[in-house]
This record gives structure tokens, C-alpha cells and sequence, in this order.
């Protein structure tokens, strides 16, 4: 349920100006909506999953976590782009995709560690030094 609506709240300019504008795909700005919804994406996504709740989905929390590690957020969106297109140049055809099958999981478990370790590492960083938050989930002492 967090996925489809960390997807619908990403993608919802996108969706209400292609309403607008009557489906027309051939517009310049659909890019910089496409461009925006999957900048969002995974901020909230991760910032969901980490807090377990529908407030991962707010924009100010969005842009607190891309403000204080801008360049880091721009390399994971970067890795991500990157999973993805070696996922979509693999060969395909029904029994190159089953034997692809353990490339793309080892592809997307190498993304799904590397947005949690920028999570542990910039969306707690203040918290560790008041002793709020610990690994192990239970606060220092």
C-alpha cells in the first residue's frame, strides 16, 4: 500500500497535467514532470519505509533529507538509473529472462542495500549525537 501511494503522490503533477492537457505526449514539460516524479520517488519511498507511516510522503520531509546530503541523493538517483538500465540491456526472450532472473534480483538487492545505507547514514544523522536513535533500535545510554 506505501508503494502505490508513494507512486500516486510522486506522479500526481504528472498525471493531473496530462489531464489537462488532454494526453498530449508530445509536450516539453511532460519530461520535466517524469523528471520530478522520479527525483521524489525514492526519497519518500525510503523515507516510508524507515518510518513506517504515511508521513514519509511529505515534501518537507523530502527536501530535509535531500538538503542535508544533496550529492549523495543525486549518486543514489544516478545508481538507480544505472540498475535500471543494465536490468533493461540484459537479453531477454522467455528462457534468457529466467536465466536473467538471478541478475536482476542481485541488481536490485545491491539498490535496495545502497538506499538503506544512505538512509541510516543522512536521514538520523542529527539523532545519533542526542542519543534518539541506535542501530539496534533501542536508545543510547
Amino acid at each position: 500500500i506505501r508503494l502505490v501511494m508513494c507512486m500516486a503522490v510522486s506522479f500526481l503533477p504528472l498525471v493531473i497535467y496530462l489531464g489537462v492537457m488532454d494526453w498530449d505526449m508530445d509536450s516539453p514539460l511532460i519530461w520535466l514532470f517524469i523528471a520530478a516524479g522520479a527525483a521524489y520517488f525514492p526519497g519518500v519511498f525510503m523515507r516510508t519505509s524507515v518510518l513506517e507511516s504515511f508521513s514519509g510522503l511529505s515534501p518537507a520531509g523530502w527536501w530535509g533529507l535531500v538538503r542535508k546530503a544533496p550529492l549523495p541523493y543525486a549518486g543514489l538517483l544516478g545508481a538507480i538509473c544505472a540498475g535500471g538500465w543494465v536490468i533493461l540491456s540484459l537479453p531477454s526472450g522467455f528462457l534468457m529472462d529466467f536465466a536473467m532472473a538471478p541478475v536482476k534480483l542481485y541488481v536490485a538487492c545491491v539498490l535496495m542495500n545502497m538506499c538503506g545505507l544512505f538512509m541510516l547514514k543522512h536521514e538520523f544523522a542529527g539523532e545519533e549525537e542526542d542519543g534518539g536513535f541506535s542501530i539496534s533500535g533501542s536508545a543510547a545510554s
